[in-house]
């Protein structure tokens, strides 16, 4: 009998190993890629950090030029500026203001026209005597001439048929010098003076009396546009009067003796 042959065991060759690979800089792990641009992007940021620094330095020193050292000249000339263009807003406004307040219709005639006297008192006169008193009238606005009428009234009602006023008013010039009248319409000009002259004529009346009267000055442009000046007259003591006239009528008899 023939001997069977011991069976033979296949063993399993081992694979040869492929040589690893030496590691290029081309293609890194993503590791390594991790590792490498940590300390990058912390350089970046530091250097983002450093640049934003600066920049806000920069954009500080840009914005106070008064601060350096280098400009002097130009720092004070900006104050300069600054300080012209200030005063030069508030002498607007101030110039604005003042125009506002010079409306006409938001004044009233007391506070647009100043007069030197608010009440006027002849005291005690004599029959046919003529006196004058001074009337000063100022415009009080700076801007705004003003519109207003002068009226002179009599308030004793038994002189008004009476051929010639009692109480009047003039212009003080050398043409206008008996030219008495009862109503006038003045323009008065911005910051100006009218000045008048307030005249009675007493009523040849023989008894003691008083004469009422006013002047009214009116605006129609004005709040509350009309003032009224009170005028007070009496006609005195009539036993002193006819001394008085007894005494002229002597004095003058004796002129015409040591003339003649």
């Amino acid at each position: 009998m023939e001997k069977e042959a011991p069976p033979t065991e296949e063993k399993a060759e081992p694979k040869p190993e492929k040589p690893e690979e030496p590691s290029s800089d081309k293609n890194p792990s993503p590791e390594t890629k991790e590792t490498e641009d940590a300390p990058k992007t912390s350089e970046k940021t530091k250097i983002s950090d450093t640049k934003t620094k600066s920049e806000e330095k920069e954009a500080a020193t840009a914005e106070e030029p008064e601060a350096s050292d280098e400009n002097p000249s130009e720092a004070s000339s900006l104050e300069n500026e600054n300080d012209t263009t200030e005063s030069g807003s508030n002498l607007v406004d101030e110039t604005e203001e003042e125009h506002k307040a010079e409306s006409l219709a938001e004044m009233e005639l007391k506070d647009v026209l100043k007069i030197n006297s608010m009440n006027i008192d002849f005291g005690e006169l004599f029959p046919g005597q003529i006196l004058e008193e001074t009337v000063i009238i100022l415009n009080n606005l700076t801007n705004t001439k003003v519109p207003f009428k002068i009226k002179i009234n009599c308030l004793s009602k038994e002189f008004d048929e009476l051929d010639e006023y009692v109480y009047s008013m003039r212009r003080p010039t050398t043409q206008d010098v008996f030219n008495y009248n009862d109503t006038f319409l003045i323009l008065l000009a911005q910051k100006a003076i009218s000045y008048y002259k307030l005249a009675i004529k007493v009523p040849n009346i023989m008894e003691e009396k008083e004469i009422l009267g006013n002047i009214e000055i009116s605006c129609n442009e004005c709040q509350n546009g009309v003032i009224k000046i009170p005028i007070k007259s009496t006609i005195g003591n009539l036993h002193f009067f006819y001394i008085w006239k007894i005494y002229n009528f002597i004095s003058e008899k004796s002129y015409t003796k040591v003339v003649s």
